[in-house]
């Protein structure tokens, strides 16, 4: 029975350092229970070791302790006081060194730093690499906002790219077995199952993105940190260099589909056409597999020296059927579409074909080699 109080002691002092000690108590989150207990017991072991130093002596003045150099070490234990007189005394000592010692370790190890900033306590206490990401991705300020940005690859294969929301206990829950957090995308997309390439199928992004930080944060997703299989930071141009951008821009162009966005073409041989894409590009699993692009022509717009002039007009006001062209897309140069759809076109007035053109902001191809 004093043997089982002795191995309690020891965990119940380890237990109290990796709980209240800032560092150890993240690290310990990624032991199993097994080793937590072990881990525990070496370290209350440790501590009870050094209190017996300290006890023994005092032990000794009180006369509690008597060392006959008469006999041997084994007939001088025999003599110590009764075991739960050395136990208790020894478990109190070992709390004030343990107490004492942390105290220490966390002035020593937070000296300099402002303890209101999140990330900068964070930076000291987390030892898993994929906690220091989340922990730069969520309390970075906002002037580092490229910094802030990083890659998630789940184990279902997909992909988020964007930054953690600055939840202020987000770590806090980790500890306490909660793995969930939010995640503000900018990108998402999947990674293929043969080459493992970043496919990027869904842009989050607003115009003003490092401006209005507050306005993409509408876009938020629950992750789970159990399910992280890889976490990298990422610079937003660089990834867009490795990442698949042919099938990022075919899902783009199925996206403009299916919001009926209107798209100007412009062709290797400078004619333009202004109209909606009536080809059903769901069924391609790549750019490369699509022929020509079904179009439901409005305008038809040609460079003429240099000069950009209206060819043809098909007027909304009459109600007659639409006019369809079917346009080769190995000669197309250049896509850009317009995500504000008002047809100000309608308009009996006199069409400016610069004026048209201009109205189309958004490049989604462009195949010219022009940036």
């Amino acid at each position: 029975m004093n043997g089982l109080f002795l191995i309690l002691s020891l965990i119940v002092i380890g237990y109290i350092y990796y709980s209240l000690d800032y560092v150890e108590k993240h690290s310990k989150s990624e032991l199993t229970a097994h080793q937590s207990y072990y881990k525990s017991a070496v370290f209350g072991f440790s501590v009870f070791i050094i209190s017996l130093f300290i006890t023994l002596p005092f032990f000794y003045l009180l006369n509690w302790v008597v060392y006959d150099d008469k006999v041997n070490l084994l007939n001088n234990i025999e003599k110590l006081p009764n075991f739960n007189v050395v136990w208790v005394f020894n478990f109190f000592v070992s709390l004030g060194i343990l107490f004492i010692y942390i105290l220490i370790r966390y002035f020593w190890l937070f000296k300099g730093v402002n303890r209101k900033n999140k990330n900068e306590i964070y930076a000291i206490a987390l030892t898993n690499p994929i906690d220091r990401l989340i922990n730069n991705s969520a309390f970075l300020n906002a002037d580092k906002f490229s910094e802030k940005l990083i890659m998630l690859s789940m184990s279902d294969k997909k992909v988020y790219i964007g930054f953690v929301f600055n939840d202020k206990n987000i770590f806090e829950r980790f500890l306490n077995g909660q793995s969930e957090f939010v995640f503000c995308p900018i990108y998402s997309g999947y990674r293929h199952k043969d080459t493992q390439e970043v496919i990027i199928t869904t842009d989050y992004r607003d115009e003003d993105l490092e401006k209005d930080q507050e306005e993409n944060l509408k876009f938020q997703i629950i992750l789970s940190r159990k399910n992280i299989l890889t976490a990298t930071r990422v610079d937003i141009d660089t990834l867009l260099d490795f990442t698949d951008k042919e099938d990022y821009s075919l899902s783009s162009l199925v996206e403009i589909y299916n919001k009926n966005y209107p798209v100007l073409i412009t062709m290797k041989n400078k004619n333009l056409y202004i109209g909606y894409l009536v080809s059903d590009l769901g069924v391609f699993s790549r750019m490369s597999e699509i022929d020509f692009l079904l179009i439901d022509l409005k305008f038809h717009m040609i460079y003429e020296k240099d000069t950009l002039t209206l060819s043809q007009y098909y007027d909304y006001s009459i109600n007659v059927d639409d006019i369809f062209i079917n346009l080769n897309f190995k000669e197309v140069e250049s896509i850009f579409y317009r995500t504000n759809p008002e047809d100000v076109w309608k308009d009996n007035e006199r069409i400016n074909p610069e004026m048209l053109k201009n109205m189309f902001n958004y490049k989604l191809l462009d195949f010219s080699g022009k940036s």
